[in-house]
C-alpha cells in the first residue's frame, strides 16, 4: 500500500511539473522556414539542403542565462524537394521555464554517419569533430501559460545555418608549416 501511494504521489508530480513548464514547436518548417544545410551542398539532399535519416537535429534550450541542455528526442530530416533541409520534432517542454516564460534556444544538427563512425547523439559528434552545426542562439515566449493554456509557440527567430566542413588534412598540414616557418624566421 505504501509503495503505491508513494508511486502515485511521484507521478503526480511529474504531470505537475512537466505541465508547469513552456512548450515551443520543434520544427523549421513553415511558418519559421529556416532549412539548414548541408556543408557546401556534398552528399546533400536537394539544393545543399540535408535530407534523410542520415542526419539528425535536436533543440537545446534553457532558461536565459543559464547553460543550454539537449532537449527531448532528435528528429530526422524530410525528404524530397519540398521537405530537404526541414524536421519536425513536435512539442517540447522547456526545462526550468515557466508557462509563457522566455527560454534561450538553439537547433543543433550533425550528419550521423562519415562511413567510419556513427554520431547518435550532439556530444559524439562533436568529438568526431566534423560534420555538425549550430543556429545562432535567440529567446522565445514560451507557449503553455494563460487559461486556457495557450499551444506550444514556432521557434520565431531561428535562422537557416549550415553544417561545418571537415578541415582537410593537406589545409592543416600547410597552416602547421607556415607557422613554423614564421617561428624559424623570427628567430634568424
Amino acid at each position: 500500500m505504501k509503495k503505491l501511494l508513494l508511486t502515485t504521489i511521484s507521478l503526480a508530480a511529474a504531470i505537475t511539473f512537466a505541465h508547469g513548464q513552456g512548450t515551443v514547436l520543434f520544427q523549421n518548417i513553415t511558418p519559421v522556414n529556416a532549412p539548414v544545410y548541408d556543408e557546401g551542398g556534398v552528399r546533400a539532399g536537394t539544393d545543399g539542403r540535408l535530407a534523410s535519416s542520415a542526419f539528425r537535429a535536436q533543440l537545446w534550450a534553457a532558461a536565459p542565462g543559464s547553460a543550454l541542455q539537449a532537449i527531448g528526442a532528435t528528429a530526422n530530416f524530410l525528404t524530397g524537394s519540398s521537405g530537404a533541409g526541414f524536421f519536425i520534432g513536435g512539442s517540447r517542454a522547456i526545462t526550468g521555464v515557466a508557462l509563457g516564460g522566455v527560454a534561450e534556444i538553439q537547433v543543433r544538427a550533425w550528419r550521423v554517419t562519415d562511413g567510419t563512425s556513427t554520431a547518435n547523439t550532439w556530444q559524439e559528434a562533436a568529438a568526431r569533430g566534423r560534420g555538425l552545426g549550430q543556429s545562432a542562439v535567440f529567446t522565445v515566449a514560451t507557449g503553455g501559460g494563460g487559461d486556457p493554456p495557450s499551444p506550444p509557440v514556432q521557434l520565431t527567430g531561428l535562422t537557416s545555418f549550415a553544417l561545418v566542413p571537415e578541415p582537410s588534412t593537406i589545409a592543416l598540414g600547410i597552416i602547421g608549416g607556415l607557422g613554423t616557418l614564421m617561428l624559424i624566421r623570427r628567430r634568424k
